[in-house]
């Protein structure tokens, strides 16, 4: 992978004409979302996955921005319509349907719902059946999407080999035997199956049927402390805030080491540490000049520590004076400088 990593401007034809594969790209932010900073083969593979109406897998750990991106997508329609001039696509913006897979607990949930109305008890078609449904009668002026959120984290692999009755191009045939015409929608699902040795995750199995249906798979990484100083650097120059690029080293490396931590099972009660939460942080040492960057880190990025992760937070903080800092590499302490 490319370790010189910039970052380009989206809505800039020039600047995402000279991006390589592996930069990050600058979204046009959506109304209620962050900012987000996507390396281009992502942005382009998705584009064409949703466009194509293929099945797709986005995975990375948590904190990566997969369901962001999904959302950024589909709420800030200048996103799609810019990729789609630049790749030479017909561009219709995204129909997202949005289906928490938490809700299927049995492959048969998955095409009906048991109601009782009026004293009895009538079968009704699932959430993800009815979106089937609909999906034809969007694709005029839409791009369809079912978005099946967090694969794998709550339900069994069951669940999951039922999906391939439903991931079809042609006719679906439902447990009453009508069908639905099948190919109207992209289906994208996300997961942190990239992410299995992590401790901070129990998921079952992926089902070996459904991932040989699964014609895109494409995955976020945890961005590199140089790729996120980057990022912080551009984001705080944007606000009109103070760059003091010390201070956004600093943060960066706490950050990467509780992400080393949670990796190792330590600090599970800490969130994974993120680019906007790295910026509160940021902001609060820019406007409180007098504190120290140790307690403006143990109110924002650290705050939630249970007492016997205090002990590993207090290292941690006190390595805020050593020179060391996190290198580009991702998981790798070493003298040398970003």
């Amino acid at each position: 992978m490319n370790q010189n990593v910039e970052i380009f401007d989206l809505k800039d034809k020039n600047q995402y004409r000279t991006a390589s594969n592996y930069d990050l790209i600058a979204m046009v932010k959506a109304r209620g979302y962050h900012q987000l900073f996507i390396p281009k083969h992502i942005l382009e593979s998705l584009v064409y996955g949703f466009t194509d109406k293929e099945f797709i897998h986005l995975s990375g750990e948590t904190g990566t921005a997969k369901s962001s991106l999904i959302l950024t997508l589909a709420n800030e329609p200048e996103n799609m319509r810019l990729l789609c001039k630049y790749l030479g696509l017909v561009f219709k913006p995204l129909f997202l349907f949005e289906i928490e897979m938490c809700l299927f607990e049995t492959p048969g949930e998955l095409t009906q719902n048991k109601v009782l109305k009026d004293g009895n008890t009538y079968l009704e078609d699932s959430i993800l059946v009815s979106a089937l449904r609909v999906a034809p009668s969007k694709s005029e002026f839409y791009y369809p999407v079912i978005y099946l959120k967090e694969m794998g984290r709550v339900h069994t692999s069951a669940v999951q080999g039922g999906l391939l009755n439903l991931i079809s191009t042609s006719d679906i045939t439902l447990p009453d035997q009508s069908r639905i015409p099948g190919g109207h929608a992209s289906i994208i699902t996300d997961s942190n199956y990239c992410a299995m040795e992590d401790a901070t995750h129990t998921l079952v199995v992926q089902d070996e049927a459904l991932k040989r249906r699964t014609p895109l798979n494409l995955m976020l990484n945890t961005l590199t402390a140089s790729e996120e100083q980057k990022i912080m650097e551009s984001l705080v120059q944007n606000m009109g805030l103070q760059l003091d690029v010390p201070v956004i080293r600093k943060i960066i490396r706490i950050g990467s080491m509780v992400r080393q931590n949670r990796k190792e099972g330590n600090l599970l009660s800490l969130s994974p540490p993120t680019i906007f939460g790295y910026l509160a942080a940021y902001k609060m040492k820019m406007k409180l000049p007098h504190m120290e960057l140790a307690i403006v880190l143990s109110n924002t990025l650290l705050g939630n520590a249970t007492r016997d992760d205090r002990k590993i937070v207090d290292s941690l903080l006190q390595s805020l004076n050593d020179e060391r800092v996190f290198t580009g590499r991702r998981s790798t302490f070493t003298d040398d400088v970003i």
